[in-house]
């Protein structure tokens, strides 16, 4: 199930160029262009994985009350060992948020130095390039945030 979350998660971003540029909607009940721009959007995957982050707990919660009372042998069911727990989940949601701000920083970045050409050349207004700027800032100060903070449990 991790392996399909986070195949999902990699194949996000053909899809949003995919989305962008078909006229086609994805869903019939939202346009190309909100599933592009907002369902797959970098604020909306982390909103998303957040809810994951909060399931995992749940289900450990649940697996952990489910073990005390020795009624159903766990070993049975996937995920359920300590280990997966306790340092799997925790390293999971950690890996593919560490990748979420990595890409969205690349992604501005690149943005930024496409500006900073654009810029030389004259093609961009001074105020899409302090906007280039910003964001590309506030990825790179993100990113900087969470390796600062993340703890990989072992």
């Amino acid at each position: 199930m991790f392996r399909f979350l986070i195949f999902l998660l990699l194949c996000a971003n053909p899809l949003v160029v995919f989305a962008s540029s078909e006229s086609n909607p994805i869903h019939p009940d939202e346009p190309a262009e909100y599933t592009a721009d907002v369902r797959f959007s970098i604020e909306n995957a982390f909103n998303s994985l957040k809810e994951i982050e909060k399931s995992l707990i749940s289900f450990q919660k649940l697996t952990d009350a489910i073990r005390s009372k020795k009624t159903i042998n766990l070993n049975r069911f996937a995920s359920t060992d300590w280990e997966m727990q306790n340092l799997g989940f925790p390293n999971l949601v950690a890996a593919i948020t560490g990748a979420l701000h990595k890409q969205n920083f690349l992604i501005k970045k690149t943005k930024y130095d496409l500006a900073c050409e654009q810029r030389k050349n004259g093609a961009i207004t001074k105020k899409d390039f302090k906007q280039a700027l910003k964001q590309y800032q506030e990825a790179r100060d993100k990113f900087k945030k969470f390796q600062s903070a993340i703890v990989i449990t072992d």
